[in-house]
């Protein structure tokens, strides 16, 4: 996809059926290869909204080690699941005077696995597709308010998508 005068404009796509398919062809369009130790080429997918839970959190400012065992203590307490059963990434959105707050993006780890072996086992990163959405409609319209909602309308559901300065803060499928 690249942005014209015109907007936004699809250049080209492929159709494939596995997962070493999917890795020839990231190759064949970044021009690189997987293998290549010193620069090498880094797999990102996007998971289905979905399929991904949000949940805020709130930790008292910290740097360092001390951050990761506080978020993962607060997904221990507010995911609705054994950790063990699932994979989490977080951001931070928000600081205030004593607190930071972000939210936990939670994916089953068999939907993970799934997942990882289309790409044939060699996922670098996962997020969720709604991610993309807030990306290209922040590259279509530049002058984006402080905080806004999209609505991605599909065949049997709908995402929606909050995001602030252009980055997805929270988002769920309804039908």
């Amino acid at each position: 996809v690249e942005k014209t005068d015109q907007g936004m404009q699809v250049v080209g796509f492929s159709t494939v059926s596995d997962g070493m398919a999917i890795v020839s062809a990231a190759e064949k369009l970044s021009q690189a290869k997987q293998h290549d130790e010193q620069d090498p080429l880094m797999i990102s997918i996007a998971a289905d909204t979905a399929q991904t839970g949000f949940y805020s959190f709130s930790i008292p400012i910290v740097e360092g080690p001390k951050i990761e065992s506080l978020i993962a203590a607060q997904a221990e307490a507010i995911v609705p699941m054994p950790l063990t059963q699932s994979m989490y990434s977080w951001r931070m959105v928000q600081k205030d005077s004593a607190m930071q707050h972000g939210f936990l993006s939670v994916i089953r780890r068999g939907y993970f696995q799934e997942l990882n072996a289309m790409a044939a086992g060699r996922a670098g990163s996962m997020m969720p597709d709604a991610t993309g959405l807030v990306r290209a409609w922040s590259a279509m319209y530049e002058n984006s308010p402080q905080q806004c909602l999209l609505i991605q309308v599909r065949k049997r559901h709908c995402v929606l998508a909050v995001c602030e300065q252009d980055k997805l803060i929270r988002a769920a499928a309804m039908d």
